[in-house]
């Protein structure tokens, strides 16, 4: 989970990929390209001058002509300021990101040629190059700050000082995601958003550009034009090489493999999921594939919760492994591995010394990552338990639980299984009785209810759509059970989804 997780799962993503050597060969070239480049530009500096790189990052789903442009016009806007710009870099967003969009995501291995296409014909006085790296990471600052500045600093060493960095950024991706926009961002303006972004921005630092892009050009359209068959759309919209190409692979853009066609051995493999649909009054994961896609099969997403103790681990770890072993591909979310940093968290009242930790609050949560790791779980898996203290506490979480298991445990089993807590306390025993406890009542009644019996949460929910298990059963009586109604939850879903 997190960085270090997202760097795991895209390097299984690329090791069990078909096209394992050539998305390992345009990192390497990206790298190359980058370190060669600020090498040769830095030595020739003079003075005062500076040196540029230009990173743009995102979906490219596909490329078209005004991902060029707007490289190309921060181009010449920051040599007009008095840089020597060396490189611009398109970075890749990862897969899991477009289809968290509700939208078709092309095969990596077709965005990547068509940005490396696009990025040749931009000639040769302004090189851009297309880097795959980008999908480890969830925002440009991040690919330039954890990926392409370490890179740089250890290939230019001393003339490290006189680079700058900056993001390219879309004038409608600057409205909606004011959290990209910095101090070093080049904001390109678009037709509708550059009044919005002089009121929003202008005391960020960013440089924004007020000649806008000309056409209403969008990836959403490319896409449009090619399941249409417009051959003169796509070229419109796409540099020659680029469209050459998208119209060449049309049929193969978004041919997948689905888990049903072709089974994994062991690990369900992240290239061969579909993509998203989304449909009711909150959002459905489904996948599917171009060989049976007829037959939608929807992600079934149970939330497993109860008191600290009470197995939840234990028995969706079991639960898990069972299922896997039947054929039906599961995963498990944990909520404690989207837990914020220490320092972001609740404290009890108290001055210095007397300051003590609280594990417990919902807000000590990363509500959302743990949203996006289970989109991204729920995308490849056909079952997915996500498990935690407090889970339904978001309305975001409750939204994509299609069913919901609850372990009971009294107040003496949960004190007695739990091990962990802050060392500022005297013992787990206090800590337990003002924190953990009073935090599981207040959780369980606004699930259940004052009374633990009407006015929750739980009301909404139909009776077979939850199950109840107690956590003094033994453990195969209610691994049994649990597993048991999964499959029922399962064939229910089949059928619904036929129907």
């Amino acid at each position: 989970q997190g960085k270090a997780g997202s760097s795991k799962f895209h390097a299984r993503l690329r090791a069990c990929s078909p096209e394992r050597e050539s998305v390992n060969l345009a990192m390497t070239t990206a790298r190359s390209m980058m370190c060669s480049q600020l090498q040769a530009v830095i030595s020739t500096l003079r003075g005062e001058e500076k040196c540029a790189v230009l990173v743009s990052h995102g979906s490219f789903n596909p490329v078209h002509r005004s991902h060029v442009d707007m490289m190309l016009l921060a181009w010449v806007e920051l040599e007009r300021r008095g840089f020597r710009v060396a490189i611009g870099i398109l970075s890749l967003t990862s897969r899991w990101h477009i289809m968290g969009k509700g939208a078709d995501a092309m095969e990596d291995k077709h965005r990547l040629e068509a940005l490396s296409l696009a990025c040749q014909a931009a000639g040769p006085d302004r090189m851009l190059v297309a880097d795959p790296r980008g999908a480890d990471y969830g925002s440009p600052w991040r690919v330039i700050h954890d990926l392409l500045m370490p890179e740089a600093k250890e290939s230019v060493g001393q003339g490290w000082d006189q680079l700058s960095w900056f993001s390219v950024v879309g004038a409608d991706n600057a409205i909606n995601h004011p959290s990209e926009v910095h101090d070093r961002a080049v904001i390109i303006g678009r037709c509708g958003y550059t009044e919005a972004l002089r009121q929003r921005h202008h005391a960020t630092g960013a440089i924004l550009l007020d000649s806008e892009l000309g056409g209403d050009l969008s990836s959403t359209k490319v896409r449009q034009a090619l399941r249409q068959g417009s051959e003169a759309e796509v070229r419109a919209m796409c540099l020659a090489p680029v469209a050459d190409y998208l119209l060449e692979k049309r049929s193969e853009l978004y041919a997948e493999t689905c888990f049903q066609c072709s089974p994994p051995q062991r690990f369900p493999d992240p290239v061969g999921c579909g993509r998203f649909f989304w449909g009711g009054s909150r959002r459905k994961l489904q996948w599917y594939c171009h060989n049976c896609w007829w037959q939608w099969q929807p992600t079934l997403v149970v939330g497993v919760s109860g008191a600290s103790g009470s197995g939840k681990s234990t028995v969706t770890k079991a639960a898990c492994e069972r299922l896997n072993g039947t054929g039906v591909f599961c995963e498990i979310v944990e909520q404690d591995d989207c837990r914020k940093r220490w320092k972001h968290w609740e404290h009890r009242p108290g001055h210095g010394d007397n300051a003590r930790t609280d594990w417990e609050p919902p807000e000590n949560v990363d509500w959302a990552r743990f949203i996006h790791v289970i989109e991204k779980a729920a995308a490849r898996s056909r079952v997915v338990l996500v498990e935690g203290y407090c889970i339904m506490y978001d309305e975001r979480v409750r939204g994509l639980c299609d069913r919901f298991v609850w372990l009971e445990a009294d107040e003496a089993m949960s004190c007695e299984r739990r091990s962990s807590y802050p060392r500022c306390w005297p013992s787990k025993e206090e800590y337990f009785q003002a924190c953990i406890w009073p935090a599981h009542l207040r959780y369980k009644s606004i699930l259940f209810g004052e009374e633990l019996q009407r006015g929750g949460i739980m009301d909404a929910t139909p009776s077979h759509h939850f199950l109840r298990l107690q956590s003094a059963d033994p453990l195969e009586s209610s691994l049994d059970k649990l597993v048991s109604t999964i499959h029922a939850w399962v064939s229910e879903q089949d059928e619904a989804s036929k129907a």
